[in-house]
């Protein structure tokens, strides 16, 4: 939800991270802030707020050599939500 180009709900039937949920959604709006996105979750003891920084990536200045990555992105479960403000 937030500034994408096409907000609502997805259902997948596959896992996907942050920026293959933004891309679903349609890519940022005008105006977003992708620097600041948060995935909300629900868990047992109550909703979690994790922050997201998907500045880098869609800049093309995240490394994309082989092997681990220091910060890779998040993985979102189901009934997460992405919010991009």
């Amino acid at each position: 939800i937030g500034k994408v180009r096409a907000p609502g709900s997805f259902s997948i039937g596959r896992t996907v991270n942050a920026l293959q949920a933004l891309t679903l959604a349609g890519g940022p709006a005008e105006f977003a802030n992708v620097g600041q996105a948060i995935i909300l979750r629900e868990t047992r003891t109550g909703q979690t707020v994790e922050r997201v920084s998907l500045t880098e990536v869609l800049k093309g200045s995240r490394g994309l050599g082989a092997g681990e990555q220091p910060q890779p992105i998040p993985i979102l479960r189901s009934g997460d939500v992405l919010v991009i403000p």
